[in-house]
């Protein structure tokens, strides 16, 4: 299962040497440093830092966060997760998922639900990598969907 996750879009985050995690506050302070370029592309930003100017665009973000960019993938939504058979289903019924309480979850699995620890590991890193800090904020059910639909998730940008 290791390997499987190592092959997805948050595999190369196993070789960290620590858990990381993309602050929401550090973001926050650069994109108050915006600046305007008149030349600019549609999926860039330009910071003021200094007395440069600095460009982040989507090659610098791929090339930072090893994720792919695009469009989200069609055909995913919040109530296809909530299906008959689904993970969101399988294991949390009604309550109010949090990462606390996946984490727990995917504690207590065992190796013959391999497949639905590999799918809460991947909702685990989209909520704490580019969730907040908060690990009791309720997971959104899209996120059950995308893992579902195996394709779709390798698609996610």
């Amino acid at each position: 299962m290791v390997q499987r996750f190592k092959e997805g879009p948050f595999g190369s985050y196993l070789d960290l040497p620590q858990p990381s995690k993309i602050h929401g506050i550090l973001i926050h302070n650069l994109l108050k440093r915006e600046v305007i370029i008149p030349e600019q592309r549609e999926d860039e930003i330009w910071l003021g830092l200094g007395r440069s100017q600095v460009r982040f665009g989507k090659e610098e973000f791929c090339l930072c966060s090893g994720l792919k960019m695009g469009p989200l993938p069609q055909g995913f939504n919040k109530k296809k997760a909530h299906e008959e058979g689904s993970l969101l289903n399988r294991h949390f019924k009604e309550k109010r998922l949090t990462a606390d309480l996946l984490y727990a979850t995917m504690k207590r699995l065992t190796s013959e639900e391999g497949e639905d620890v590999l799918k809460m590991a991947s909702i685990f890193m989209i909520s704490q990598f580019f969730g907040t800090d908060d690990r009791w904020k309720a997971i959104p059910g899209w996120m059950f969907a995308l893992v579902d639909d195996e394709e779709a998730f390798k698609k996610f940008p």
